[in-house]
């Protein structure tokens, strides 16, 4: 495994709040930075700023925005891993997505392990075309129905009324509360 980078004669600047560790130096005169994230050994950056004091205040104020960006990052993340969700079993969630077209995916909940977790299985939908012709009309789901071929699949809260899209990256974003209301589709021919 390859060791950091510690310049010599650094400064050690931790900040824990966003799990970052700063080295300050003066290379060949001038203010240097070095800011490693979390273990890593490859550093999140190494920057030289200008000589003098306006280098040095550069350097705080690059520093400053580091660490309040992953001061953020941070906390996102335990909002993210302690979410918990107010859902009950019966409940229908949905999913709009696509692009250039606009598709919905219903799914009721069918079990509640947790109150950081739900299982759910994807309903049948019905979809009423807004025309003759149309390429677009309005969705609702079969209660009760489940797409056949679908299986229950447990999902992580994100917040009260969401849940994860899945369990690998998706770029459908997230599951939440439908509101009972036909909801607009549209397809290509």
């Amino acid at each position: 495994m390859q060791s950091r980078f510690i310049p010599d004669n650094s400064t050690v600047r931790e900040y824990p709040a966003a799990k970052l560790v700063g080295y300050e130096y003066n290379s060949n005169g001038a203010p240097a930075l070095v800011i490693y994230h979390g273990r890593k050994s490859k550093p999140l950056c190494h920057v030289r700023f200008s000589a003098g004091p306006a280098g040095i205040a550069s350097r705080e104020k690059f520093l400053t925005g580091k660490v309040s960006e992953y001061v953020e990052r941070e906390q996102a993340a335990t909002a993210r891993r302690t979410a918990t969700h107010t859902f009950k079993l019966g409940d229908v969630l949905m999913s709009t997505w696509g692009y250039e077209q606009t598709n919905v995916d219903f799914y009721q909940v069918i079990a509640v392990p947790s109150s950081r977790s739900v299982t759910l299985r994807e309903l049948c939908v019905d979809v009423q075309p807004h025309g003759e012709a149309a390429m677009s009309g309005r969705a609702t789901p079969r209660f009760g129905e489940f797409k056949p071929g679908s299986a229950a699949s447990t999902r992580r809260a994100t917040g009260p009324d969401s849940v994860s899209s899945g369990t690998e990256r998706s770029w459908r974003g997230d599951v939440s509360r439908w509101n009972g209301l036909p909801v607009t589709v549209s397809s290509y021919a």
